[in-house]
């Protein structure tokens, strides 16, 4: 039996609810808040978790390794989608919002889109194999029931 490949499915998922909580954000006046962008790490093991789940209840031939690039693809694609939806508000949305960010580490004073892209994937890159990686130790101890 051919085994399902949700990846794309919970990455779309994903993006859609980070750029939903991103519009919040911008509406409430909140987007300089670099703090709140911890709530995006929270989606992403939100959906991270509902795709390991699926992953181990239908597929039979779960291994670790098969979970965790899963759970990376789908990271990976969310990062991807994410900036493209980023590039987007930048350029067509509000071209004043890379001057309203709070400076830090990888948002410094005066930032310009391609290094924001850059900083952004590697966050995101990051966060993907930190969150494979923990989602994977928690679920590696699971064992498959009989259907």
């Amino acid at each position: 039996m051919k085994e399902h490949r949700y990846d794309l499915l919970y990455a779309i998922n994903s993006t859609i609810y980070i750029a939903a909580f991103f519009i919040l954000l911008s509406l409430f006046g909140m987007e300089q808040n670099s703090f709140l962008r911890f709530v995006n790490l929270a989606i992403v093991f939100y959906f991270s978790n509902k795709l390991a789940r699926k992953n181990f209840k239908e597929n039979n031939t779960w291994t670790y390794l098969n979970g965790f690039v899963s759970i990376f693809t789908m990271n990976a694609i969310t990062t991807i989608f994410s900036i493209i939806g980023f590039i987007i508000y930048v350029l067509v949305v509000d071209d004043l919002f890379l001057t309203k960010i709070d400076g830090g580490l990888l948002w410094p004073k005066g930032i310009k889109l391609p290094q924001a892209c850059s900083a952004l994937f590697l966050e995101g890159i990051s966060g993907a194999i930190i969150v494979s990686f923990v989602l994977m130790h928690y679920w590696k101890g699971e064992k498959h029931t009989a259907n």
